[in-house]
């Protein structure tokens, strides 16, 4: 990179989608099997390309009334170039694909440059 690099102010979501079911509150689908589905998803909503993690989420769960935290396998999904409308479009696919009550969205600005 040279001091004449132009950033580019961009708007970046970042996705949390954590992989327990909503029905069953445990993980039915295999990590790498949700990857692929969300990288397939991606492919057919027409993203130019994303950043994904494996990580650990922490909720809690308030089912009848209680507070149980609940630890679950999260992929996190990093994208730019797009617009909210498109983010909106994957997540509801995402949501029925993986069978997921929520997705968060995270949505910053972002100083990019591609070099």
């Amino acid at each position: 990179m040279n001091k004449d690099t132009k950033f580019e102010v961009l708007e970046k979501f970042v996705l949390s989608i954590g992989l327990n079911d909503k029905d069953t509150k445990t993980q039915i689908i295999d990590t790498k099997k949700a990857q692929e589905i969300i990288e397939g998803l991606l492919i057919v909503e027409g993203f130019e390309g994303a950043s994904i993690f494996e990580g650990l989420g922490l909720y809690k769960h308030n089912q009848n009334g209680g507070g149980v935290y609940v630890h679950e396998k999260t992929l996190k999904v990093e994208l730019l170039f797009t617009t909210l409308e498109s983010v909106l479009s994957l997540c509801n696919a995402v949501k029925r694909a993986l069978n997921q009550e929520s997705v968060a969205i995270e949505r910053v600005q972002s100083f990019s440059a591609l070099i």
